[in-house]
């Protein structure tokens, strides 16, 4: 993940029609005024110890008379720290943990990190999806990484789960797996009690990790999640269009 920040995000202004809620189409100046990358956290160890850390995050240009790009920000800067109440805490134990592993052994001490991210990642004419991201190293055989998919409602800030822009989940399940099965080469009538993928009582089930965007509904399943950490991330992009029949228009606008 260092310095691979895919920032994708969006403005939206909101204006009232007749109790409904209108969504005009994105201003290119809008684009051009979004706020750059912020470095919010970081530290690194002095003299020969190899610990670094790195919070950074991106933020919605606020808008007077928009309460929910106030909030929405808040929580981005909420999640890049990994604290609700704008503490290091987290970083500070992560440092405390690097000093006790170093004290306890002498030998040579690979580097320890964490890179974190928090910032817009997709988006819909009405709701926008925040990504969080880290990758970290404290011991072991390997790195560990993951992403966190959160997605709101934009005039709101309201979270919404799949259920609530979804109308048919076993539609779209059976469509996401179809798309599982292909981008995983497994044959359309395998048992995935036979293959590497472990999912409760070996039915596939959508990961709560998703995002949508104009063009895609997009799940993604963290290593380990549901296959060995060789396997890496999964992601399933389901084209938009696939999906039409099954969203709640009342929630996701286009």
């Amino acid at each position: 993940m260092k310095r691979l920040i895919p920032i994708l995000f969006l403005i939206l202004v909101v204006t009232a029609c007749n109790k409904k809620s209108y969504y005009p189409p994105l201003d290119e100046y809008l684009f051009k005024n979004l706020g750059e990358v912020e470095t919010l956290y970081s530290y690194e160890s002095p003299d020969s110890l190899n610990l670094k850390m790195e919070a950074k995050a991106v933020f919605l240009p606020e808008i007077e008379g928009y309460p929910s790009l106030v909030k929405l920000n808040k929580l981005i800067k909420n999640n890049a720290l990994s604290s609700k109440d704008n503490t290091t805490l987290y970083y500070d134990n992560f440092q405390k943990e690097y000093y006790d592993f170093v004290t306890d052994f002498d030998d040579d001490i690979p580097d320890w990190y964490i890179d974190r991210y928090s910032g817009f990642y997709a988006w819909t004419n009405s709701t926008v999806t925040i990504i969080t991201m880290e990758s970290s190293y404290a011991g072991g055989a390997h790195d560990n990484s993951y992403k966190i998919l959160k997605t709101y409602d934009t005039a709101s800030a309201h979270e919404l789960v799949i259920t609530d822009i979804v109308t048919d989940i076993k539609a779209i399940a059976d469509i996401a797996y179809r798309f599982f099965v292909k981008e995983k080469g497994l044959a359309p009538d395998v048992r995935l009690e036979d293959t590497i993928y472990q999912f409760e009582n070996n039915k596939f089930k959508l990961s709560e990790n998703f995002s949508i965007s104009k063009q895609f509904l997009c799940f993604i399943y963290n290593p380990y999640e549901v296959a060995p950490y060789s396997e890496g991330e999964i992601k399933l992009l389901i084209p938009i269009e696939d999906c039409l029949d099954y969203l709640n228009q009342d929630i996701v606008k286009f």
